[in-house]
């Protein structure tokens, strides 16, 4: 066996490796990707990148579970904000349906995308019943600087709403409650202060 050639192939198969790109794809993500909130309770999921390389311009949509949650609104996230001069779109929020279509933020003007990991939205909830509820990702799309598409990977997430504490009195049952307290309270002294007065019988 000729080990010198054995070596010199191992060698250059080392070479050709380290010469091939190791990058994974980036990761499109809810974050927290599980949370756990009460009933009445409002609360903000992030959707996030981990990864990103050369990222100048993204979409995507998502969905829930309308019976569970309510969407109130979708704010542009810090990783393009703090470049300056870009554009974020909210998107349409359907209660009914239960989704969000058409969320998207891109840079502008020719520059470099951005690279590693942030926040590209910000989505205020509130947990309308108890439950549980998907948060799925649906037609993302990642462009970098050239607007070639970036392959991406997907994590979706899941939000528990749990029993609230104690059912809290609207302001005018509150109000109506202290009202009948203090009449009862002035109908008991007054009962008090006849039952101790007792005429004087005349002689």
């Amino acid at each position: 066996m000729h080990f010198p050639n054995i070596v010199r192939f191992l060698c250059a198969a080392t070479i050709a490796s380290a010469g091939l790109s190791t990058e994974a794809a980036p990761v499109l993500l809810f974050d927290p990707s599980a949370q756990f909130v009460s009933s009445g309770q409002d609360f903000t999921l992030d959707v996030s990148v981990n990864g990103a390389v050369d990222l100048y311009a993204w979409q995507f949509n998502f969905r829930f579970d309308p019976g569970v949650l309510q969407v109130v609104s979708v704010v542009e996230g810090s990783l393009s904000a703090l470049t300056g001069a870009s554009l974020f779109i909210e998107g349409t929020i359907d209660s009914q349906l239960g989704t969000v279509t058409g969320t998207l933020g891109t840079l502008l003007g020719p520059r470099a995308g951005l690279s590693g990991d942030g926040v590209l939205a910000t989505i205020k909830f509130i947990a309308l019943a108890v439950g549980q509820s998907d948060i799925k990702l649906a037609d993302t799309l990642l462009l970098d600087s050239t607007l070639t598409e970036l392959p991406a990977a997907v994590q979706d997430g899941v939000v528990t709403v749990t029993g609230g504490g104690g059912v809290v009195p609207e302001p005018t049952s509150a109000w109506l409650c202290l009202t009948a307290l203090a009449a009862l309270a002035t109908i008991r002294r007054r009962t008090r202060a006849q039952g101790a007065w007792r005429p004087v019988p005349e002689n």
